[in-house]
């Protein structure tokens, strides 16, 4: 009996520490899956935030990329505008050149034209001149052998001895035309003289001078032209040239001005032509703004038909390209004298 009561209280015993137990490990469990959960939801909350910093990014990233899309599209309408106003100059520049051009091949038919009459007229009044030249020899000569006849007899006495066809009247015509060419030759070393004074300062690559059958050549040259085309300090130095040879023009009033262009463009004769026109005329124009008086100018083009050196080499092509101011004796009053 006593042994039974000892086993009932072993079992007792046993069965109650048994219990316990396996809720520890219930409660075991419930704690390493709540553990569990823990762990999982800090980790869902760290990824939840780092979304959230992400996302934040992005919206400031956003809203950098919305302000670069206005500015960019402000740039775009700007541009547009700026384009279209381009365009339209464009279009205005074109008309206007086409109108530049009609007006200059019209302007420049009516220099062609000029030009042939000019030149019929002078060579009209070279053959007149020639007339003269030839009466004017004859008489020498005629002066000369009743000189040599009448060894030192006055000129009074001469007058008496010449035949009837040697008047008084005309050995006085004879005198004013000698008189007259007297003066008229001591007006061109003048002339000669002041445009070398005129022009000092200026090189021999931008300015010459040459006489040409009794006429009084001013030369151009290329590197005086060139300047002529742009607002600058070179072409301040095309204008003050102009500005002392129209000084001269105004004193001298017993020579004519004839400007002639002289071009060369290889393998194009007509452009040439039109080219030389051109700057004999921009030149009279700039002549005539300066104060001289367009009765006494002519414009003329000669192409590349009078060259001044071969054209067998760049710096020659570059010394033709010229233009000329030629200061021409006025014949009028030998002619006056001569018809009396």
């Amino acid at each position: 009996m006593k042994n039974f009561s000892i086993t009932i209280v072993f079992l007792a015993a046993m069965l109650s520490s048994c219990v316990p137990l396996q809720r520890f490990n219930e409660q075991e469990q419930t704690l390493q899956y709540y553990k569990n959960e823990s762990l999982a939801s800090d980790s869902l909350r760290s990824a939840n935030q780092l979304l959230i910093n992400e996302n934040e990014q992005a919206d400031a990233s956003l809203s950098d990329n919305m302000r670069q899309l206005e500015r960019l599209t402000a740039t775009n309408v700007s541009l547009n505008k700026s384009y279209q106003e381009i365009v339209n100059r464009y279009n205005q520049l074109v008309s206007q050149n086409q109108e530049t051009l009609n007006s200059s091949s019209s302007e420049n038919l009516n220099l062609q034209n000029q030009l042939a009459a000019r030149q019929a007229e002078l060579e009209n009044k070279e053959r007149m001149l020639s007339q003269i030249e030839l009466q004017l020899r004859a008489r020498e000569q005629e002066v000369q052998r009743l000189e040599g006849s009448a060894g030192s007899t006055a000129s009074t006495d001469l007058i008496a001895r010449a035949p009837a066809s040697y008047s008084a009247d005309e050995q006085s015509r004879l005198n004013k035309i000698e008189s007259r060419i007297d003066a008229l030759e001591e007006r061109r070393f003048a002339l000669k003289a002041d445009l070398e004074r005129a022009m000092y300062g200026f090189t021999s690559n931008e300015i010459g001078f040459m006489e040409r059958n009794g006429d009084i050549v001013v030369i151009l040259y290329q590197d005086l032209l060139s300047s002529s085309s742009g607002q600058s300090s070179s072409d301040i130095r095309w204008r003050d040239a102009l500005q002392r040879i129209t000084d001269l023009i105004q004193r001298y009033v017993d020579f004519n001005i004839s400007v002639e262009g002289h071009a060369y463009s290889e393998g194009n004769a007509d452009r040439s032509w039109d080219l030389s026109v051109t700057r004999s005329a921009n030149v009279v124009k700039s002549l005539t703004a300066f104060g001289a008086d367009p009765r006494r100018l002519s414009a003329a083009g000669r192409g590349l038909h009078m060259p001044l050196f071969p054209n067998d080499s760049p710096q020659n092509v570059a010394r033709n390209q010229r233009t000329e101011v030629v200061f021409i004796p006025n014949w009028q009053e030998f002619y006056r004298v001569l018809n009396e």
